[in-house]
């Protein structure tokens, strides 16, 4: 009886390993869908600000500012975002990779004519499951 003892504790203790593991899987699964959502939403208000040209040209949080929008979308991204306004075109980007799953680690990235993606996978960003993704992102 007392070999089997070890034996129990070990599967025991494998099995709160392998639940610890998944937890932590789905936490940044759940984490990565929150950016995924919320760049897209950052997107389209800066996109908007962009056809209205004179306020496209403002830092990213005062772009935020002017539509209320700053601290709520902007809480997945603790590095903040790079935006860059270019003539009359604009790129928005996560600074670094992030850990979207155990053993992934992917940015999002965006431009005036490119739908938002992960640059790593390729993916498009939704801002829900079954959002239609105009054709090419847009170009």
């Amino acid at each position: 009886m007392s070999t089997k003892r070890p034996m129990v504790v070990m599967a025991l203790l494998v099995l709160l390993g392998a639940g610890a593991l998944w937890i932590s899987d789905q936490r940044l699964k759940a984490k990565r869908w929150e950016r995924e959502a919320n760049f897209v939403t950052l997107h389209f208000l800066v996109a908007i600000a962009a056809e209205e040209e004179g306020e496209a040209t403002r830092d990213l949080d005062s772009l935020l500012e002017l539509y209320g929008a700053g601290t709520v979308l902007m809480r997945p991204f603790p590095d903040g975002l790079v935006y860059q306004w270019k003539g009359k075109s604009f790129t928005l980007e996560e600074p670094r990779a992030r850990s979207v799953s155990l053993l992934k680690r992917d940015r999002l990235i965006a431009t005036d004519r490119r739908w938002p993606r992960w640059e790593r996978s390729g993916e498009y960003a939704r801002k829900f499951p079954g959002q239609v993704v105009p054709d090419r992102g847009y170009e």
